[in-house]
This record gives C-alpha cells, sequence and structure tokens, in this order.
C-alpha cells in the first residue's frame, strides 16, 4: 500500500474512533459524494435529540509542519476550498485534518 493510502486509510480509521467514543456513527461515502468532497459522514444518535445531527467531512492527513502556535495551515486545492467554503449548507460541511508524523511505525503512539 502506498504512504498516501495508508495516511487515508489513517485518517479515516482516527475519525472514526472519536466518532464511536463520542457515541456517533460514522460512515464512509459513495465515490459520487466524495467527488463531491465528503469523505465521511457523522450523525448524532444521542437519545433525546429532536433529529439526527448529519455532518459532512472531508479528512486530510499529512506530515507535514502545519501547526503554530495561532494556526494551522494545510494547502487545500480551489475546488476543495470551495465545496467547504459554501455558505448555508445543509448538512454542514467541515475539513479535518489528521496530523501523523513522518515514519508509519510511529502513528499509534499518543
Amino acid at each position: 500500500m502506498d504512504i498516501n493510502t495508508k495516511k487515508e486509510e489513517f485518517s479515516y480509521a482516527y475519525v472514526y474512533a472519536i466518532a464511536s467514543a463520542a457515541g456517533c456513527i460514522c460512515q464512509r461515502t459513495t465515490t459520487p459524494l466524495d467527488n463531491l468532497g465528503v469523505d465521511l459522514i457523522i450523525t448524532g444518535i444521542a437519545t433525546g435529540l429532536p433529529n439526527f445531527p448529519i455532518l459532512y467531512l472531508q479528512v486530510k492527513c499529512t506530515s507535514r509542519e502545519i501547526l503554530n502556535e495561532n494556526s494551522l495551515r494545510y494547502p487545500l486545492n480551489i475546488k476543495n476550498y470551495e465545496e467547504l467554503s459554501a455558505t448555508n449548507a445543509y448538512p454542514p460541511r467541515i475539513i479535518i485534518v489528521v496530523v501523523v508524523p513522518d515514519r508509519v511505525n510511529d502513528w499509534l503512539e499518543q
């Protein structure tokens, strides 16, 4: 498996784990939604909510230095930026950037 595929799969697994811990369902999208910049869908299933909140996610994974004291700077192509910056989009769309070390063997250390 090439490094980009490893990063993609790792980032999805990481988001799945966080969603599960929060009591949400995480689903991988099909190709038509992926082509629209939606990699995963998170659905809240907590009891007592009047409906099931939904969030569309675009997930990226990098080992580049993108963090500083005040911000995270991740290079995004124009297509993805425009998909994420659409106003009044429903369900809302966000980007999640998973930052990993350069060495794959270090990815599981917290």
